[in-house]
């Protein structure tokens, strides 16, 4: 395979994985949206598009989300579990998103082994907290650069490339 096919092959799948990853984000709000209107919630739609938009905060977004949903949820409806349930649902839909989809697709950027990005994203964050989880995909990502160039570590990086 010539240079150039190389360089055709990596903008389509660059192309690709940045349009999946538009697709992901445009459709979050939706997710919430359906989410707030199979529990009941009022104003479903508003509901949905803030917490689509407030969601790109990293951890602040999603507890804030899960904060004023219960809030309004009690409002609604008086009752802890209904909003506990609302507040829960938006917290499974945070964490869909941020740990599923997130995880697959930081994998598929540097190239990296989904299972051992998400296997390091575990371990990390059980060793260091929030930094661990903050910080286990770059060094994983540092970890896979310096073990394809080492020839006595070529394995690991075979290990957790893809």
């Amino acid at each position: 395979m010539s240079e150039l096919e190389r360089s055709l092959l990596r903008r389509l799948r660059d192309r690709d994985e940045r349009a999946f990853r538009e697709l992901i984000e445009g459709h979050r709000d939706r997710v919430y949206n359906i989410t707030f209107r199979m529990l009941g919630m009022e104003y479903a739609e508003l509901w949905g598009v803030a917490a689509g938009i407030i969601h790109t905060a990293p951890y602040f977004g999603p507890a804030l989300i899960a904060g004023a949903s219960l809030i309004a949820a009690f409002m609604q409806f008086h009752s802890w579990t209904h909003a506990f349930l609302v507040a829960g649902a938006t917290i499974v839909v945070a964490t869909l998103v941020g740990m599923v989809f997130a995880t697959w697709l930081a994998s598929r950027q540097t190239r990296m082994n989904t299972t051992a990005s998400f296997v390091g994203l575990l371990f990390f964050g059980w060793i260091w907290g929030l930094w661990g989880v903050l910080l286990a995909i770059p060094i994983l990502a540092i970890v896979k650069a310096v073990c394809d160039r080492n020839e006595n570590w070529k394995a690991v990086g075979e290990l957790l490339g893809r």
